[in-house]
């Protein structure tokens, strides 16, 4: 890696002084103990850092929403004119633009007039000079103003966008920023997603300075595309850049491509972590480029994981990281890495953790350790809560964790932890038992069984359902009655059930057609087995003409598995104007009988949005099979499969129905939906949409496990 410049060096100091000064009071004035308000003098020590304007500038979005762009140069300012008002003044100032050169739409006029407002900018302060001089250079990106549609003003950047990015200056029509502008043109009119990355990457192998940050910023959207066309070396360089905006753009885009999987491609994955390495062990300050650097290492994969090197780096920035957020970010990289002879160095990590680490952070950092280390992180995090009980700490990330892990040694520091009222973890805990499933928790579940709080009782109805213990039955037994929220006092029907205890029968058969009850009714009467519910239910069907009953006899008569419903939900799904069809499609769902496939494929392609979606949803049920999970093959399916294929290639379907059929056809294991997605993921309506966001998943996916 070339040395960095001398002016970088000697700025570092200097920043280091006016953080240190900011902490001691008095020491600088209020203009002095701003980084950001360096003055002119400043300059020539920043080096490159006059350039930092850029960083995180992106321009693609505001490029394709401009009708209008021109390099303009400021040929007048007017004075400020103040309008006094009844109540408020209002200031004005008019720029005058001559344009110079139009890169998108047509202008025939001599001269654009625009006022502050137009351009974006705040309100004129008489104090202040104006924004701009005149002779100046700038790029204009507007659109026809809505309320005076013969005038424009400025395409809006993001609120968080400085005015130097909203309104680029230029040093003349040859500025590099006016080819990546034209460049970015050029991208929104290829309709295609890999041509784009091939425009963007061609016009950054050309380019230099602030101009290369908005390419990399788009090129990191087509991390998937990226990754076929990128050139390492080009981004390997752009890393070295002496410019921090363009290294930290640079490195975006290698963590985004490594992040799609690469793994095949050994020599590229050398390059990039050999310059990962280089930015990390350098003087680099940005905390945001050095996280996305140790991001890009964990997903370096079989490459990385033999080089010793690799984890040695991560577990130093585990360790002593500059910051929090390069600790996190190395504890997420080791978990991607995978290499279990680092697994020590991550659960170390957690007797590390101060005790009073905000949650938030706590939360992430143990998790991505526990992640990585799995059910070995058990004895630190048991040590860990049993620290927190005694320096009196909240510890729901360690009572969460332990039992996502399963790790039954904890049951005693869990029950001490259930002692204490103050930190109100109980719904917490409750949750955890429910994972453990150890009988020592029961006398502590039956008390919280009563609790004022519907989330605990409900959290510990749970646990002791899972318990599942003599004594557990028998306090949902007798808290049943009383137990005032139906939707509980179902499930516990449930629970007592399985074990012949008939109790809820009642309140099941009672309520099986209220709004929202349905459900939790028609899974107590499949656990109770009462002969009396069949009946009653086909009754029902038979004689009532009340569409929510007729509606609710179908659903739990498919819930308790009744195969005699079956031909008059074939007969219902045949009929698409019927009124029971959204009714007959979940019943057909739960019913759990594959040859109800062929039944619903029609109506995956119903213009009603309910009845496709539930459609989509039941087939992905039935789909897969119950005993080991294999994809159907049979013909219903295949043709399902067809439907959903057409539909996901629909671009006049709804986005939410088009993912349903991807996690549908990725359910089922269709072979065709690769070569489907893969085309998906080329065109360039779908950018900056969920469904593409489920797209690249699908795909990094699929590259992972193919390497």
């Amino acid at each position: 890696m070339p040395a960095i410049s001398a002016s970088r060096v000697r700025f570092i100091p200097r920043v280091l002084l006016i953080s240190a000064a900011m902490l001691v009071p008095g020491s600088l004035s209020a203009q002095e103990s701003r980084p950001d308000a360096l003055d002119a003098t400043d300059l020539h020590i920043t080096g490159s850092l006059a350039h930092e304007w850029c960083r995180g500038w992106t321009l693609e979005s505001r490029v394709a929403q401009s009708q209008l762009i021109l390099v303009a140069r400021v040929s007048s300012v007017s004075a400020l004119n103040v309008v006094r008002g009844a109540k408020v003044n209002t200031a004005l100032r008019e720029y005058r633009f001559q344009p110079v050169r139009v890169l998108k739409g047509v202008f025939a006029r001599d001269e654009l007039s625009m006022t502050h407002s137009d351009l974006g900018l705040p309100a004129p302060d008489p104090a202040s000079p104006p924004a701009f001089q005149q002779g100046q250079y700038l790029l204009l990106l507007l659109a026809r103003n809505a309320r005076r549609p013969s005038s424009f003003s400025c395409v809006s950047a993001a609120n968080w966008a400085p005015t130097r990015q909203a309104l680029p200056e230029l040093t003349g029509p040859q500025d590099p920023i006016v080819s990546m502008t034209e460049s970015l043109i050029a991208v929104t009119q290829t309709r295609s997603r890999r041509s784009r990355a091939d425009l963007t990457l061609e016009q950054v192998k050309k380019l230099s300075g602030p101009a290369v940050v908005p390419l990399l910023s788009s090129l990191s959207e087509r991390a998937f595309w990226a990754a076929q066309v990128t050139s390492a070396e080009t981004l390997v360089d752009l890393m070295q850049h002496e410019s921090r905006a363009i290294r930290s753009a640079a490195t975006t885009v290698v963590h985004r491509i490594m992040e799609m999987g690469i793994d095949d491609d050994k020599e590229t994955v050398e390059k990039f972590a050999s310059a990962l390495r280089n930015l990390l062990q350098s003087d680099e300050v940005d905390t945001t480029t050095r996280t996305s650097a140790l991001r890009a290492l964990g997903y370096s994969g079989e490459t990385g994981r033999s080089h010793d090197w690799v984890g040695d780096l991560l577990v130093g920035h585990l360790r002593e990281g500059r910051t929090n957020a390069e600790r996190l970010a190395a504890a997420s990289a080791l978990a991607d890495l995978d290499d279990d002879r680092h697994r020590h160095a991550a659960i170390e990590s957690i007797d590390r953790l101060p005790l009073d680490e905000p949650s938030k952070r706590e939360r992430s950092f143990l998790g991505e350790v526990v992640r990585f280390a799995d059910t070995h992180a058990g004895p630190a995090l048991l040590r860990r809560i049993q620290q927190k009980l005694v320096a009196g700490h909240p510890a729901l990330t360690e009572i969460t964790l332990l039992g996502q892990l399963k790790y039954v040694e904890a049951v005693p520091a869990l029950l001490e932890a259930g002692i204490d009222e103050v930190h109100n973890d109980e719904q917490a805990l409750a949750i955890a038992f429910e994972a453990l499933r150890d009988e020592r928790a029961v006398s502590q579940l039956v008390k919280w069984l009563q609790h004022v709080n519907f989330n605990v009782r409900w959290a510990a109805f749970g646990a002791l359902s899972a318990i599942d213990s003599g004594e557990a039955i028998a306090a949902i037994r007798l808290r049943m009655k009383s137990e005032h929220d139906l939707r509980l006092k179902l499930r516990m029907a449930s629970a007592l059930g399985r074990h012949g205890i008939i109790d809820g029968y009642p309140f099941a058969i009672e309520h099986v057609a209220d709004p929202g009850i349905t459900q939790y009714a028609a899974e107590a009467l499949a656990a109770i087995g009462d002969p009396r519910a069949g009946k009653q239910l086909h009754e029902i069907l038979e004689q009532s003409n009340d569409a929510q009953w007729n509606a609710a006899a179908l659903h739990a008569l498919a819930v308790m598995g009744d195969a005699s419903v079956k031909p008059r939900l074939v007969e219902i799904l045949d009929d698409r104007r019927h009124s029971l069809l959204a009714a007959a499609i979940t019943a057909s769902r739960e019913l759990g009988d594959k040859e109800m496939i062929a039944a619903l494929v029609p109506l995956i392609s119903s213009r009603n949005f309910t009845v496709a979606s539930s459609s989509i949803d039941a087939i992905r049920v039935l789909g897969v099979a119950e005993n080991d999970g294999a994809p159907a093959t049979n013909d219903a399916m295949n043709d399902a499969a067809t439907e959903l294929l057409k539909l996901l290639d629909d671009p006049y379907v709804d986005i939410r129905l088009r993912i349903a059929a991807l996690d549908t056809l990725d359910s089922i294991e269709d072979k065709r939906l690769s070569d489907t997605v893969r085309k998906l993921a080329d065109r360039p309506e779908l950018e900056n949409t969920a469904l593409m966001q489920r797209i690249d998943q699908y795909l990094s996916t699929a590259r992972r496990s193919a390497g």
